[in-house]
């Protein structure tokens, strides 16, 4: 019965996020995750954003632990993390400069206006860019799914795929939650969340400065598992 117990604790943890010790960024910090999946400490940066404008500064998580019983009565143990102000996202292991940055869209109703605009339309063109570009998706056949480009009219670069829905019917269209310039070379760089109804998170930053051959943007970050306490 203890092994049972264990595999499933297992399964609900799912694979430590920052288990493969990357570049991380973090938009949830109401959430409760597994222990170990954010380092504590400095390395972080965290993105604020207000009426004058979004920059970058240097500042410390801090995680507080607790555990929650489950269904099954087992315990789930989870880490909180807390950090000063009420930032947009937090940011470790990038090499990015505390001090402003550029935004050309984020935070409030603009995320769900992109959804919706998203999930009608098929695409949506991002500000402030000049090469104009553009996040659409194609639907592939017998509810497959979506595949998301961005693209400039010449170049098609492929993002990521989804569902075609959740695994409750939930809508799968990936929220913007900040378009802007982060690395200082004038062009667009996105964060973005993928939605999940079945417990998971995943969270990701791509930057125009980590452009290979080919390409627009290269994911610079990335966080993403299940939360361990969903339903409990």
């Amino acid at each position: 019965m203890k092994h049972v117990r264990l595999l499933i604790l297992l399964s609900l943890a799912g694979p430590a996020a920052g288990a493969e010790g990357g570049p991380l960024v973090l938009t949830d910090l109401a959430g409760a995750y597994a222990p170990g999946s954010l380092p504590a400490g400095g390395g972080w940066l965290a993105l604020e954003c207000g009426p004058a404008g979004c920059a970058l500064r240097s500042t410390r998580l801090q995680l507080s632990r607790k555990t929650v019983l489950h269904l099954d009565e087992f315990r789930v143990p989870l880490e909180i993390p807390r950090v000063k102000g009420s930032p947009l996202a937090l940011l470790h292991g990038l090499a990015l400069s505390p001090g402003p940055v550029t935004r050309w869209h984020g935070a409030g109703k603009d995320v769900d206006r992109v959804a919706d605009q998203l999930r009608r339309r098929g695409r949506w063109t991002v500000p402030g860019d000049a090469r104009q570009l553009a996040l659409s998706w194609v639907r592939l056949p017998e509810q497959g799914g979506f595949r998301y480009h961005l693209g400039d009219g010449t170049t098609r670069q492929f993002l990521f795929a989804t569902a075609f829905e959740g695994h409750y019917g939930g809508d799968t269209t990936p929220r913007v939650r900040w378009a802007g310039d982060l690395d200082g070379d004038g062009r667009a760089d996105l964060l973005l969340s993928l939605p999940d109804d079945n417990c998971g998170f995943d969270d990701r930053l791509y930057l125009s400065s980590l452009a290979g051959p080919g390409q627009l943007v290269g994911l610079a970050a990335r966080f993403a598992g299940r939360y361990p306490a969903c339903g409990c």
